[in-house]
């Protein structure tokens, strides 16, 4: 129990940024985007954008007091900046609901690719065995898959940084809202 507390009080933020992506991955709509000069994605900015107007307009509704998109952009713009190329990337690559589940478990006992206690290991092979085992039997052309996934988690630890260093825990929640929004939408529209 001191273990399992330990691991997720300094894994809770790492554990929102990778299930906030995962949501927008798995229930989300896979955008196409063109690359700027710069090598970024023009999907990229908007993405942002987008996420900063729909935070604008929680925080605003939520506050009772309009939020202006330069106080936003000061306070979390560079942490929506981050979570949302983990949301692009993990998106992109078709994240599939058996590896989220895997990954999660993967994040909660590692840092830096390392098993943080070793009365956990069994855990931390069972569920690295499980995530080959299901990408090579769904995803025999891809066989270089679960070190891609495993590459994104520094991308996960660094957003989750900024997370929690802003303690604006709920922003990625607010993210996400969009698309429980749409979703509503499309199955009232879809019953009619």
């Amino acid at each position: 129990m001191e273990i399992h507390t330990s691991l997720l009080t300094n894994k809770w933020h790492e554990l929102l940024v990778l299930t906030t992506s995962s949501y927008q991955s798995i229930h989300g709509t896979r955008r196409m985007g063109t690359t700027r000069s710069d090598g970024e994605s023009a999907e990229l900015h908007q993405e942002v954008a987008t996420n900063l107007v729909t935070l604008q307009t929680c925080l605003t509704s939520m506050m009772g007091r309009p939020i202006t998109m330069d106080q936003l952009r000061q306070d979390v713009g560079n942490m929506v900046e981050k979570i949302t190329k983990v949301i692009t990337s993990v998106r992109d690559f078709r994240l599939s609901m058996q590896e989220y589940v895997c990954l999660k478990v993967v994040a909660m006992l590692t840092q830096d690719g390392v098993v943080q206690h070793p009365e956990l290991e069994a855990i931390h092979d069972r569920y690295m065995t499980c995530l080959r085992h299901f990408t090579e039997y769904n995803f025999p052309a891809h066989p270089n898959r679960v070190q891609d996934l495993l590459v994104k988690l520094p991308e996960v630890q660094e957003a989750a940084g900024l997370l929690l260093e802003s303690k604006m825990f709920y922003v990625p929640f607010l993210l996400n809202s969009t698309i429980s929004s749409s979703r509503s939408e499309d199955l009232s529209t879809g019953s009619r």
